[in-house]
């Protein structure tokens, strides 16, 4: 592991690609753990493994406010916040003058609004020390004053799956680095398994984020002599919640039933990795699962711990693997005629009732929009697959799924292909997807970056650097252009719009956006920008370096 490198990004968007690369990264992956955070949201973090083809990559790091206001409504997710006055908060030690107690609510279905079953709450008593870890890593009591303590309830979706249920509307997006992720975990025996590979299938999760008067973010309880104190979080989960981890499934019927266990997980904002709660003895903490108000819907769990973070109780699962012994699934988009695929698509992949989701797209494919691989993908059955021109359209764009096997899995009435109870991911690997449609008319368009001289615009040199490319106003690719500074697709549609930026690499500034709308044509059309200018004569009275347009 090496040292945390920090950068500031303004507009939600920056351009990383690998300095160098190495044959090494085939058979052992380089990673890099983002981590985000600003003012106004919950930290998040996502994993990217670099490999010896890495050229240009693209990591989304979902952000979620803790202003509950500013939720956005159309998921499932909804927030709680408490300013506390200096009165009531913490004394010259850091201990609380008294009780801190914070609930969300649940929330009801309505047009453009997400339902929300579930809720969590929690108090901190009064004489509790709060000990924050400051912008250098440094633990210290809270300084004295007020707190401001911000919670967000995230429903795991138990109606994914149903016809009338939109994925597009999914709290598992804002999860956290993702739920296929590498965690520090204890086996039954409570042996510690660092750094393991895991699949989380979530019974639902909370971020609860406190700090103090000066904006630092408190790590621990303690009681006034210093020892670990701690405080009791309490979640409600909706029934029917799958439980796809056989060792916790006591009553075999894969969802969660009164009585059985939950394991509890937590995740470190400051390094962006989640690991199993322990209690005092090492041994795995895993929460009841009980019903204090039948017929309400939920079930009920509650856990001690000794510091605030994102909690998630969670089923864990291992990758799953295909006929050729590998952990991966490679398939093909085809259009109604079996083509290659040429449309811009989001595909939804999910658990049926909720836990497990993950979007594919082709930045997540080499660009590609036929091939996709879904790597590591988890064990778990009732999976059911979607796709759609893009992620917040309501178009269905699958027809059927062809097994390599031969047998064909028809789209239901909703536009999904339902894998069922005996089949996983790695049972696509070889198949293909067929959309419902032939494809449009495809063009080709030769991308060009230069830099270019101020006293003669026409003398221009190529200009590696990332690019990205967006069709209709919403992101589509990133352009392979971080090498040579160019690359042909042959797979833009002609008559639609798109514009596309790149990445200007002495200001740090993306250039203006440049708008086209390809045509039908033999030949490829070509699109150019000037990232830069700069002085080529040195004897010339024209000035020195400018950015492009």
């Amino acid at each position: 592991s090496t040292a945390a490198t920090s950068f500031t990004v303004n507009n939600g968007i920056t351009a990383l690609s690998p300095a160098n690369k190495s044959d090494k990264f085939s058979a052992d992956p380089l990673d890099v753990i983002f981590v985000a955070q600003g003012t106004g949201f919950f930290r998040s973090s996502n994993r990217v493994s670099f490999t010896d083809d890495s050229e240009q990559f693209a990591v989304v790091l979902k952000l979620t406010r803790s202003n509950p206001a500013a939720i956005s409504a159309s998921k499932a997710i909804v927030g709680a916040a408490k300013t506390v006055s200096a009165t009531n908060g913490t004394d010259s030690s850091g201990l609380t003058k008294s009780t801190v107690a914070i609930a969300t609510t649940p929330r009801a279905a309505t047009t453009g609004t997400a339902e929300v079953k579930g809720a969590t709450d929690l108090a901190v008593p009064a004489g509790t020390k709060l000990i924050v870890t400051d912008a250098n890593g440094v633990e210290k009591p809270a300084a004295e004053g007020g707190l401001n303590l911000n919670v967000a309830y995230f429903e795991n979706n138990p109606s994914l799956g149903d016809s009338t249920f939109n994925s597009s509307a999914s709290s598992l997006g804002a999860f956290p680095g993702g739920l296929n992720v590498q965690a520090d975990d204890v086996d039954n025996s409570g042996n510690a398994v660092p750094d393991r590979a895991i699949r989380f299938s979530s019974a639902g999760f909370a971020s609860i984020q406190l700090t103090d008067t000066q904006g630092n973010l408190v790590t621990k309880f303690q009681d006034a002599s210093g020892n670990p104190k701690p405080i009791t979080v309490n979640m409600t989960i909706p029934e029917g919640t799958p439980n796809p981890e056989a060792a916790f499934d006591t009553n075999n019927n894969g969802k969660i039933d009164l009585g059985e266990f939950v394991p509890v997980w937590s995740y470190n904002e400051l390094t962006g990795k989640w690991k199993r709660e322990l209690d005092s003895s090492g041994q795995g903490i895993s929460a009841e699962v009980k019903d204090t108000t039948p017929g309400d819907g939920l079930f009920n769990v509650s856990f001690t711990t000794t510091h605030l973070s994102y909690f998630n109780l969670d089923f864990r699962g291992d990758r799953c693997t295909n006929a050729r012994g590998q952990g991966r699934a490679a398939f093909q988009i085809v259009d109604i005629n079996g083509a290659a695929n040429n449309l811009p698509y989001a595909m939804q992949v999910f658990q049926t009732g909720g836990g497990w989701q993950d979007t594919v797209s082709p930045a997540k494919n080499s660009n590609s929009l036929t091939n996709v691989t879904l790597l590591s993908p988890p064990e778990f059955k009732n999976i059911q697959l979607e796709l759609r021109p893009s992620v917040n359209s309501t178009t269905k764009l699958a027809s059927k799924f062809e097994l390599a096997s031969g047998t064909v899995i028809a789209a239901d009435a909703d536009g999904r292909i339902k894998l069922g109870a005996n089949r996983t991911l790695c049972d696509l690997d070889g198949g293909k997807l067929f959309t419902n449609q032939a494809n449009p008319v495809s063009v080709a368009v030769n991308f060009q970056l230069v830099k270019a001289c101020i006293e003669d615009e026409s003398r221009t040199t190529p200009y590696p650097t990332a690019a990205y490319l967006y069709k209709d106003g919403r992101f589509l690719l990133s352009l392979a252009t971080t090498q040579t500074g160019s690359v042909t697709r042959d797979d833009l549609l002609a008559g639609n719009n798109y514009y596309w930026i790149a990445y200007n690499k002495t200001s740090g500034a993306f250039t203006p956006q440049q708008a086209f709308t390809p045509q039908d044509s033999a030949t490829a059309a070509t699109q150019r920008i000037v990232v830069e200018r700069e002085k080529c004569d040195p004897d010339s009275a024209t000035g020195a370096t400018a950015t492009g347009s």
